[in-house]
């Protein structure tokens, strides 16, 4: 008996249903999705470092004992305070300007190891005075020379892990 080619001879089964695969370029699932948000808006925050990084600076600084007149963007990378100022016991700083690389850049060259790049650090037109202590300025028990040495090499080695390159 003769058979039409549009016959089918044997029918395809079906699948039950729950057993497809699950696509992989589908919509994110519920933790990837925040995953990605988050990963997104830390982007947008640090690429829009240069614009709120001066309102975080000056209260910043200020806790420090520190304070300056103005503040200039030098490009997308660096910074200028102009008119800096601190004081702390019987120590005052004063600097015309001071010129630094924004924690973005800073953290970079940190992770990426030395390189001959600009220094992280500039200070010019600058002053550090020690005034010396007076009967009305009140007396801060001091230890031994051998104390004070070492206390300073501490300093100076934090000082060279944070900033290797300094002006």
């Amino acid at each position: 008996m003769p058979q039409s080619r549009h016959r089918k001879i044997n029918k395809a089964k079906k699948r039950p249903k729950g057993t497809y695969p699950a696509a992989s370029s589908g919509a994110p699932t519920g933790k990837n999705r925040n995953m990605r948000i988050i990963a997104i808006v830390v982007v947008i925050v640090l690429a829009a470092l240069p614009a709120w990084f001066p309102w975080l600076l000056r209260p910043l600084l200020n806790h420090y004992g520190l304070g300056f007149a103005s503040y200039n963007r030098i490009g997308y990378m660096r910074f200028a305070l102009d008119g800096v100022r601190g004081e702390w016991g019987n120590a005052r700083l004063e600097a015309k300007r001071v010129e630094g690389v924004l924690p973005t850049v800073w953290l970079w060259r940190k992770l990426a190891g030395g390189t001959n790049a600009s220094p992280f650090l500039s200070i010019s037109g600058g002053d550090l005075i020690f005034a010396q202590q007076t009967a009305e300025t009140p007396t801060i028990e001091t230890g031994s020379l051998d104390e004070t040495l070492n206390q300073s090499f501490q300093i100076a080695a934090l000082l060279q892990r944070v900033l290797p390159r300094a002006e």
